[in-house]
This record gives structure tokens, sequence and C-alpha cells, in this order.
């Protein structure tokens, strides 16, 4: 009867039994990634298909042009327009005569 050689687990090698959780852990992963994928591709199909309860299409956005305001003008105050008092009756023909007089050829 020969003696029986006890298997070393090499350091740069996993155990059998941690090897296979990572395998299934990867397996479930992807599984999990393409049905993902796949009932999204077909509800977004579905939902395009029914264009009566699907959301209204966005509007573009606008631009808007901001300006700076104009200032407004400086409101001047008017000057009291000047009382001249009443020309007496001489004055006022000495002007109408003398205007005649220039305005003649």
């Amino acid at each position: 009867m020969g003696r029986r050689r006890r298997r070393r687990a090499s350091s740069g090698r996993m155990p059998v039994r941690l090897e296979r959780a990572v395998l299934i852990w990867f397996a479930t992963f992807a599984v999990g990634l393409l049905l993902g994928l796949l009932v999204g591709f077909l509800l977004g199909r579905m939902s395009a298909g029914n264009q009566e309860e699907a959301a209204p299409p966005v509007p573009p956005a606008r631009t808007v042009t901001v300006e700076e305001p104009v200032p407004a003008p400086e409101k001047t105050v008017p000057e009291p327009e000047k009382t001249v008092p009443a020309p007496t009756a001489t004055a006022t023909a000495t002007a109408t005569a003398t205007a005649t007089a220039t305005a003649s050829p």
C-alpha cells in the first residue's frame, strides 16, 4: 500500500470553491445584464409604438436676447415765461409806423 500524497494549494491560485463562487457570480451578473437590456429594449419599443399615451414632444428651446435698457432722458425744467408789461398806445403806434416805413420800398 502506497502513501498518499497530499496536494498543496499553490499560493498563486485560488481555491476551487472560491473560483467557482466567482464564476457563478459573474455568470449571474451577465445573465441579469442581458435580461435587463432585453426588457428595456422591449419596453422602449412598446412605448414608441403607442403614440396616443406617449408624452408630447418637447418644444425647441427659445433664444432670449437681453438688452440693457436705455436710460431715460433727463427731465429739464422749463424756464418760466417772462411776462412782458402791456405796451402803451404810443409805443404800439410808433412800432407800427416804423415797421410800415421799413417795409415800403
